[in-house]
């Protein structure tokens, strides 16, 4: 069972008669009980601190002020009420039209009675559904209304405004609108739902409204810009913030990656290092050590796995080849990659002993490539690899001429660990401008 909503009532209390402070919030009880929850400060009010007040408004969701004479006590009570984003009900019986008192609940209007204050408060409950907040994080918390109305108030403050009046004139419609966004994508089984996302949008979309609205005054208007003008401010400011923290976390996580190898990597050596194989004596053409180059990949990674990681779409390629590898070429291409495992093991421990790291260029010359040609970049290298959550272009590559007089070529990338990622095995034609 839904619990029922808290109404606060306020109203004059010092220097009226029992009948006066008591009459109309017995009425609104006896009319209401069914519904509602009552906090009455006449049972509480003499003598305590006006903090006390402020808490027990905050324990409310609606305040009715009965304004039947003027009090400061209760145009406070209205005031804590606009602050902590609660709905006010204002109760005008003796037509004082105040006009401080209708701009503090602006965009509501004073009701005459307390039949029709019953009546407004039945339809603020209706309005007044449990609302969740969906944050990009995947987390939900329940939306507060007076959260958004500290951040407008915090805004105008930034701005060097300082209009209760204009902050209300932005919040409440806000808050008013989300509910029945909420309420539209609510159901049976859903609890009604707004995102961080159209939260700020709505609110840029009051700020703008408001700056542009030709029947305000050319002051509010001003005002309305320069909070506006606060609001992007601070947003870019958050974007930036939030970039920084972000940069900062690839950092960091980096960094453990590169720790966490280091340590492999000096364990492994404590243990003892892959070292090359002996080459095969040369034989006949067909003469191998692998019958296809899903072998040949499966020994080199049961080898260099620490060292070098085979993507899956590398293994695709690989086993795509047309034409198929000769014996020959699985011998060419198991030394190219060894020799890479080699490079990659020697830069780890390099890395690992903060000693001088050995390059591509030193060991390969001019089998190794830093990047593509434009024209086979614009005919092959489109397609990027995901690994671990990261995507991989893989434009570095070691090559060698092989039988069909096309390139044999590795393609491979450096992790952030020291490993290399290879993410395409194969043939590429040769092109004029092509190395």
């Amino acid at each position: 069972m839904p619990r029922k909503l808290r109404v606060y009532l306020a109203g004059p209390i010092t220097g009226c008669t029992e009948e006066q402070v008591r009459w109309w919030r017995e009425e609104v009880k006896r009319r209401l009980a069914h519904e509602f929850e009552f906090e009455d400060p006449t049972d509480w009010a003499n003598g305590r601190p006006i903090p006390f007040e402020i808490e027990k408004i905050q324990a409310c969701d609606i305040v009715l002020a009965n304004m039947w004479k003027e009090s400061i006590g209760t145009t406070v009570g209205i005031i804590r009420a606009n602050e902590q984003g609660k709905p006010v009900v204002l109760v005008d019986p003796n037509h004082m039209n105040n006009a401080i008192l209708q701009s503090l609940i602006q965009p509501e209007k004073p009701v005459r009675s307390i039949e029709e204050a019953c009546r407004r408060l039945q339809e603020i409950a209706k309005e007044l559904k449990p609302l969740r907040v969906l944050k990009k994080d995947g987390r939900e918390e329940e939306f507060s209304p007076g959260k958004l109305t500290r951040s407008v108030a915090r805004a105008a403050a930034e701005a060097g405004v300082h209009d209760p009046n204009l902050e209300q004139l932005i919040a409440k419609p806000v808050i008013d609108e989300l509910r029945r966004l909420g309420e539209e994508r609510s159901g049976p089984f859903t609890e009604a739902s707004v995102t961080t996302e159209e939260i700020r949008h709505r609110l840029l979309d009051r700020l703008e409204s408001l700056a542009a609205r030709p029947e305000l005054t050319t002051d509010l208007h001003e005002r309305a810009k320069r909070v506006l003008a606060a609001w992007r401010n601070k947003e870019q400011q958050k974007k930036g913030e939030q970039a920084i923290r972000e940069a900062e976390q690839r950092v960091r996580k980096a960094e453990e990656e590169a720790e966490h190898w280091k340590r492999l990597f000096l364990s492994l050596k404590d243990k003892g290092l892959p070292s090359p194989e002996p080459g095969t004596a040369e034989g006949p053409v067909e003469v191998s050590r692998f019958k296809s180059a899903e072998q040949l990949l499966d020994r080199f990674m049961k080898k260099w796995g620490s060292f070098v990681v085979i993507h899956t779409e590398a293994l695709a390629t690989a086993r795509r080849l047309k034409p198929p590898l000769t014996a020959k070429e699985r011998d060419e291409l198991y030394e190219l990659l060894e020799q890479l495992g080699e490079l990659a093991r020697d830069r780890a421990l390099a890395l690992a002993e903060g000693s001088r790291l050995p390059t591509f260029e030193e060991r390969f010359g001019d089998r190794y490539a830093a990047t593509e040609s434009a024209e086979t970049k614009k005919r092959y290298r489109h397609e990027f690899r995901e690994y671990e959550g990261r995507q991989y272009l893989g434009l570095q590559h070691l090559k060698a001429r092989v039988e069909s007089s096309e390139r044999l070529r590795v393609y491979f990338d450096q992790l952030p660990s020291g490993q290399f990622l290879v993410g395409w095995i194969g043939h590429r034609k040769i092109y004029s401008v092509d190395g």
